[in-house]
């Protein structure tokens, strides 16, 4: 599968480093959008130097806790040495070069004294420590699991770190709806993005969401209402009983296209499957199926139909789906927007007759209850065309 063949040997160009020269830690990210934050049972990626004297990546599961001369444990924060079995722990690796590692934190803490709250990541190449970690400066890159008793929740009940949802990257691609000032140039996945000349991203952000066939959506392959999809992501933590045990999972469609408005605008989505995917540790994966509502046929009772931006279908948008754990907005650990294309098809949905008050512009044309409203005076997409 392509999304997680780009996981595993990494998502950006590795750059030679001399031979076990002492290994230099540079940040500690999200294994799926480089952006911080991990959480347990999550996979994770070191950016730096000398870690490894060449690319090495696993050839079967479990994944290994050596790749080649490199290793990886997590170790109580404080200035390191050598290794103990007592302070330290040792984690699976997936890939490793010169300059990148990828690698799964454990699911659960391991039962040793102190590992709780600020734990460090720690290199070793060839028995090499490396030089965060030995010199104490640094105390090694710390790895925050955040306890939820210090957002509001009180006790630990059984959730004690929060989850740290990443979709997948799978680079930059064009927009294909016609709003868009640069909509459809600059077409296909790519890790490069382009800008405006004042730096203003000029392409839409496409992340790991495959059809049925396993291809990923992008402006080559849009997504249809009615039809399913999967998102793969990491980072949302231990699950028990089928259901995340850090909090409750909700995703949202957001900028929906609705005639007459063009505030920000979201609904909510129906998830058919949410958990571990069953193939590789750490990836989770979400399906679900694109609803008619987006584009103004109600399904939901209690979710009346509002007018859609045409009446019969035959347009292009991009939807984004943003993805909430452990509460629903505003609070909650959010996870990275990214954006699906969508073609909607005379024949998709049924006509829709527009309302005579609903004009263009008119704020006042919206349905209130089938679409919320997330807060006041949204701005439309980026570079639209008024």
């Amino acid at each position: 599968m392509r999304i997680f063949f780009a996981l595993a040997v990494g998502l950006l160009f590795v750059v030679a480093a001399p031979a076990f020269a002492q290994p230099h830690i540079q940040a500690v990210v999200s294994g799926a959008d480089f952006s911080p934050g991990i959480a347990l049972g999550g996979i994770g990626t070191v950016f730096g130097t000398g870690l490894s004297d060449k690319q090495y990546q696993f050839s079967a599961l479990p994944f290994p806790v050596k790749l080649g001369p490199t290793d990886v444990f997590v170790c109580l924060a404080g200035k390191i040495s050598q290794f103990n079995e007592s302070t330290c722990q040792a984690l699976q690796l997936i890939f490793v070069s010169p300059s990148q590692i990828n690698f799964l934190l454990f699911d659960s803490l391991p039962n040793k004294p102190g590992f709780t709250g600020a734990l460090s990541i720690v290199v070793r190449v060839n028995g090499v420590i490396d030089d965060g970690a030995t010199s104490g400066s640094s105390m090694g890159i710390e790895l925050m699991l955040t306890n939820l008793q210090a957002q509001g929740y009180g006790g630990l009940d059984a959730r004690p770190f929060t989850a740290e949802p990443r979709i997948f990257s799978e680079g930059y691609d064009c927009f294909i709806d016609s709003r868009y000032q640069y909509a459809n140039r600059n077409c296909g996945l790519t890790f490069i993005q382009t800008t405006t000349l004042d730096g203003t991203p000029s392409q839409a952000d496409r992340g790991a969401v495959t059809d049925q066939q396993g291809r990923v959506l992008s402006s080559s392959n849009p997504a249809r209402v009615g039809q399913y999809y999967t998102i793969w992501l990491t980072g949302l933590g231990p699950f028990a009983k089928g259901a995340p045990v850090v909090g409750p999972f909700t995703m949202d469609y957001t900028n929906v296209p609705v005639y007459g408005y063009k505030g920000s605008t979201y609904l909510p989505a129906g998830l058919s499957y949410i958990g571990p995917s069953p193939q590789f540790p750490g990836v989770y994966q979400v399906n679900f199926q694109l609803s008619t509502q987006i584009a103004g046929l109600s399904s939901t009772p209690g979710y009346p139909a509002y007018p859609p931006l045409f009446p019969c279908g035959d347009y292009n948008w991009e939807i984004s789906l943003s993805i909430w754990q452990g509460a629903d907005f505003p609070v909650g650990q959010p996870a990275n927007i990214v954006q699906i294309p969508v073609v909607i098809k005379q024949g998709d949905v049924a006509c829709v007759q527009i309302p005579v008050m609903a004009k263009r512009g008119d704020v006042a044309a919206v349905a209130p209850q089938a679409v919320r409203n997330r807060g006041e005076g949204g701005e439309g997409p980026v570079g639209e065309k008024l």
